[in-house]
């Protein structure tokens, strides 16, 4: 227990610096928000939230407890639009094998998403989601590769999450091995880059 107290509290003080060199405010007024968009089992708790200001944007790091049999810690990086970005949602992971994408897409309601021409992305990734020809609008080669980074470049393996108005990467560990702090601000970057590619999308598609 006293170990698992110090543990609790390394993450609290990691969580106090990288808020402090980033500049992060505190939002933990905005967890009913964050639990509507993560969507994790009941009881589940967010904090810290953090937060700060982007153009017509806000972004959110947060942790999230999950207790019970088996402990889980998901720190989660989000972006939330004032209006809408995306035309289409989606899910996107590292390659799952064919009997979990054919599971995750009836859970989902929607259906594998193959990219035509990129052989590389395909056999590298699992996309999701409901109407295929719209996430296909949504992959364009800049935000493929931003994908792409974000999926491998780090020891972490997130999931991305993408709706109408929200951007989400979620790392899911057990609550006494968390994801670094250190690859959650990557991720941070990495989401930052995933929106930048988004939205020069919809500026193009809006003229």
């Amino acid at each position: 227990m006293l170990f698992r107290r110090r543990q609790v509290d390394a993450r609290y003080d990691g969580w106090v610096a990288l808020a402090r060199r980033l500049e992060l405010d505190d939002a933990g007024g905005h967890e009913a928000l964050l639990l509507e968009l993560l969507n994790p089992p009941g009881g589940s708790r967010l904090a810290p939230i953090y937060t700060v200001q982007l153009d017509t944007a806000q972004l959110y790091l947060t942790d999230c407890r999950e207790d019970g049999r088996s402990p889980a810690l998901t720190s989660a990086v989000l972006i939330s639009t004032t209006e809408p970005i995306a035309p289409a949602g989606l899910r996107a992971s590292r390659k799952l094998n064919p009997v979990l994408e054919s599971l995750g897409a009836s859970a989902s309601g929607g259906q594998r998403v193959v990219v035509p021409q990129d052989a590389v992305f395909n056999q590298r990734v699992s996309v999701l989601a409901r109407n295929a020809v719209s996430a296909l609008a949504v992959l364009t080669p800049p935000l493929r590769r931003k994908l792409l980074a974000a999926l491998y470049d780090h020891q972490a393996a997130p999931t991305f999450l993408l709706s109408e108005q929200h951007l989400v990467l979620t790392v899911k560990a057990p609550a006494d091995q968390p994801t670094e702090l250190a690859q959650l601000e990557a991720l941070a970057v990495d989401l930052l880059g995933i929106y930048a590619a988004i939205k020069a999308l919809r500026q193009t598609a809006l003229g």
